[in-house]
């Protein structure tokens, strides 16, 4: 449901490519502090991918497998950052798209409310 997979105009190989490269860039020491991962056994069911910018952490990516979709996996991944917040952080942010209606219910029935709405574009040359 991210920006990169509603773009029709962007291959799924190269979306998916471009969510893959994201998260290793987490584990290259290039994006983000913390990786919250709900897994049972070797399976994982999701990941929450945490920024923290002065007083503000970034929800900054966040997946749930599509065979646990609806089990409350995000819900548990943002609890666990909402119940184990830095020291130091305020605000806690996240964003997400309009047409990602599941992502938005979620985030407004935890308690987040809207600050502001922007939009993407995408040139395709």
């Amino acid at each position: 449901f991210d920006r990169f997979h509603l773009d029709d105009e962007i291959p799924k190989i190269v979306s998916n490519q471009i969510k893959r490269e994201w998260v290793y860039n987490f584990f290259n020491g290039k994006r983000g502090d913390y990786l919250l991962v709900a897994s049972k056994g070797q399976e994982i069911y999701g990941f929450l991918l945490l920024i923290i910018d002065n007083k503000n952490a970034i929800i900054d990516l966040i997946a749930v497998n599509k065979t646990q979709r609806g089990n409350g996996i995000g819900r548990e991944l943002i609890s666990c950052v909402l119940k184990n917040i830095p020291k130091g952080v305020s605000n806690i942010i996240v964003g997400t798209q309009l047409e990602n209606i599941s992502s938005v219910a979620l985030y407004k029935a935890i308690g987040f409310k809207p600050i502001n709405n922007t939009v993407n574009l995408h040139l395709h040359s």
